[in-house]
């Protein structure tokens, strides 16, 4: 069966589904992505694969499918060449991942989650998934779960508990924000791109603001804005906190996607589809071969010391300028650097030169950061004329009130958590999206029809912070968190 046809019999039994493809090279014509279909960033979506072997082709469509925006939540594997007794269990929980004690570049993970789903796998049935306590808690509502018997764990203090995977429900649907309250800033975002297309200049766009304030999801819906308009290249990399060879990994990012380079490629691989990617955007040929030297060690395609050495910076920046400057003249570009406060000072200085570089050519370079990029560069982006910051302030408490409003599906909750809900969120949208996603896993908002209810009687938790309120999801939640649904006090956490 292949995905295309799990889509058409979904639709006969009455059930919608939105199918999309994932190419293993984007094409040089149309709108040029990887991902095709009608999909938007934000939506939930599972990877469907016709026959695994290693498992690559489905770790690098999970790569593509994530940098568009899609939310992955599994692989489906219709057939597995490796091995037909297959079996699976997840659990959920944090993990210590060691880095320097892994043989082969590997990480070693280590931890009570890891042991816990190493014997979970033992007990699952063949083709059988089985999930633990906190799994089931994160995806109950989207799939359908059969207790399993209870198993004693040698050491634990009580029996670990277990549940056999039935399905997924058509019927679950991942909570969406609505897109709230960036009436002023979405509109300097589309002045920054109508100014690359009538100048045909390189600008330089700086979103800054703490996390969960909404600086991906307003790249996301600029990114929709303009594919509803008019055919534009987009190109996306996002900067690392940690690891190793991770100076230029963002710009890596960028020219693996135009190349079509899958982490499942070996150094030949990447460095022939690196050179037809040069070939179709670069005519001269001796030009051609230095710039396509200095991308290889971007993506992999030949073995050598790490880019960036003083004696080798200038020609590298030179040759990685003139590529995205090759790929401009061909069609508007949009370069995306995600997480720039994480960025090292070498990938800082390239974006700095090619905003400075005074191409004449339509290119729009938008950089999300926290604010702590300041701290590093107090300069960034000041003096230039072709440079616009944007700081994304709090949703004020009546935009936070309509975003709430529409996550819980006008569902009521009572004055006092209501405005312990307005004081806590602090205007941040990750906030009130995560807090609505704790209260339909903890079966406390439930949906009749188009509107929501919350449970009558229930205890509603109001964390102090989005670490809390994602960690409320856990229903061992201390009960000084919560606030009763009837309105009455909470005194351990100061709630009114």
């Amino acid at each position: 069966m292949s995905p295309g046809a799990i889509i058409t019999l979904a639709g006969r039994s009455g059930r919608r589904l939105k199918g999309f493809i994932v190419r293993k090279e984007a094409k040089q014509h149309g709108t040029g992505r990887d991902v095709e279909g009608p999909v938007q960033p934000g939506d939930s979506a599972v990877i469907v694969e016709d026959v695994v072997t290693t498992g690559g082709s489905s770790l690098a469509a999970i790569d593509k499918a994530a940098a568009f925006g899609l939310a992955i939540r599994g692989v489906l594997a219709i057939i597995d060449r490796l091995d037909l007794d297959t079996r699976a269990a997840v659990e959920t929980g944090e993990a210590l991942v060691d880095l320097a004690r892994g043989d082969a570049g590997e990480a070693v993970l280590a931890g009570e989650v890891v042991t816990s789903a190493a014997l979970l796998r033992e007990d699952a049935p063949v083709a059988g998934v089985l999930v633990g306590e906190r799994s089931r808690q994160a995806a109950r509502t989207a799939l359908d779960l059969q207790e399993a018997p209870d198993v004693v764990v040698p050491g634990a203090s009580a029996p670990m508990r277990r549940w056999l995977v039935q399905g997924v429900r058509a019927s679950a649907r991942a909570i969406q924000a609505p897109f709230t309250g960036r009436a002023v800033e979405l509109p300097l975002l589309e002045q920054a791109f109508v100014r690359t297309l009538r100048e045909s200049t390189v600008q330089l766009v700086t979103i800054t603001g703490e996390p969960g304030i909404g600086k991906t999801r307003l790249v996301a819906e600029f990114r929709t804005l303009l594919e509803n308009r008019q055919p534009v290249l987009w190109r996306q990399g996002r900067c690392l906190p940690y690891g190793d060879g991770i100076t230029y990994w963002a710009l890596g990012e960028v020219v693996k996607a135009q190349a079509g380079i899958l982490e499942s490629d070996d150094p030949q691989q990447a460095a022939e589809k690196l050179e037809a990617a040069a070939t179709a955007v670069l005519e001269d040929p001796t030009h051609r071969d230095w710039i396509v030297a200095s991308l290889a060690p971007l993506v992999g395609a030949v073995s050598t010391s790490p880019v960036g050495a003083d004696e080798r910076a200038e020609t590298s920046f030179t040759g990685w300028r003139r590529f995205l400057e090759a790929i401009a003249v061909h069609d508007p570009l949009v370069l995306v650097f995600e997480d720039l406060q994480w960025a090292d000072p070498a990938l800082l200085d390239f974006l700095d030169r090619l905003a400075d570089s005074g191409s004449p050519v339509p290119m729009l370079v938008v950089c999300t950061a926290r604010p702590e990029l300041y701290d590093m560069r107090p300069g960034w982006g000041g003096g230039k004329r072709n440079s616009t910051a944007i700081a994304l302030s709090p949703l004020s408490e009546e935009e936070t009130g309509r975003l709430l409003a529409a996550l819980l599906a006008r569902a009521v909750l009572p004055g006092v958590v209501h405005d312990v809900l307005l004081e806590r969120s602090g205007g941040n949208p990750l906030y009130a999206e995560e807090f609505a996603r704790m209260l339909v896993d903890r079966g406390i908002l439930e949906r009749h029809g188009r509107r929501g209810v919350i449970a009558p009687g229930a205890e509603i938790p109001v964390p102090e912070s989005i670490h809390a309120v994602i960690a409320a999801r856990n229903p061992e939640l201390s009960r000084g968190d919560l606030v009763p649904s009837a309105g009455g006090p909470s005194p351990e956490r100061g709630v009114p």
